[in-house]
């Protein structure tokens, strides 16, 4: 098992070492970084690894950033003297959430957990449904909406999602718009709406969309570019980001 570590604690890396060898003495640790731009630097020019030990706060920033940089589709356990990112963190790829000092048999019951949810008897990641067990596992840390409450006119609306075809932004103000193509102003942001849907449900496809999986007709691939036409009057095409491409294709395809 490849595993690398992302921590800016030299001490603290060497011990978590020291843990990962106890526990497997087959572990194989790739590299030990201490910032998110040496971090990035390495994702982009290395194969992924097994499994990553990050910490959250690094030398030059938070671990997020990371995340905004550059694509990970690689399992994480976070290890950190706080505790109160782990929301955040289950949103990115975490398989667990340690606090420091790291307990042993804490790590190694994180450990156990990765290899029964993501390695086969072959040791070889099983990548198939790792977006799909990600967004499940998020959605037991988000507040997920289920109905909108909609101020149209003078009167009230509950819109419930299963009727919701897609979230759009237009002359910054934020619209539901209904598979019976009517459209009406929320007062929430995408980050905020993509906090608060299924993910199984939902994809934030750009900065302007968010869309159902139940809204799309068709996606067309041309140039090196990807439209989805929603099954919406008038036809309606949206484009995928260039960075969301992979993970908008892992969702589609389950």
């Amino acid at each position: 098992m490849n595993v690398l570590i992302i921590e800016d604690e030299p001490t603290a890396a060497k011990r978590l070492e020291r843990l990962l060898k106890n526990y497997d003495a087959d572990i194989r640790i790739l590299e030990k970084l201490d910032s998110v731009e040496r971090s990035v630097k390495w994702l982009e020019s290395h194969p992924s690894p097994d499994l990553i030990m990050m910490d959250i706060k690094l030398a030059d920033g938070m671990c997020f950033e990371i995340f905004k940089k550059t694509e990970v589709d690689t399992p994480i356990i976070f290890c950190t003297a706080y505790d109160s990112y782990a929301i955040q963190a289950f949103k990115v790829n975490s398989v667990d959430y340690l606090l420091k000092p790291i307990d042993e048999e804490a790590l190694y019951s994180s450990l156990k957990k990765f290899k029964k949810l993501f390695m086969n008897t072959n040791m070889q990641p099983q990548s198939k449904n790792l977006h799909n067990l990600m967004a499940m596992m998020t959605a037991n840390f988000r507040d997920i909406k289920e109905r909108f409450l909609i101020k149209s006119g003078s009167k009230f609306i509950s819109i419930p999602v299963e009727k919701i075809a897609m979230f759009h932004t237009e002359n910054k103000l934020v619209k539901i718009v209904t598979f019976e193509n009517k459209s009406f102003v929320i007062d929430q942001t995408l980050d905020e709406l993509e906090n608060n849907l299924n993910p199984l449900h939902f994809f934030r496809t750009n900065r302007q969309d968010i869309i159902s999986i139940h809204a799309i007709k068709s996606i067309e691939q041309e140039y090196g570019s990807l439209s989805v036409i929603l099954s919406i009057s008038p036809k309606m095409e949206i484009i995928v980001s260039r960075k969301r491409m992979k993970d908008f294709k892992q969702w589609v395809g389950g």
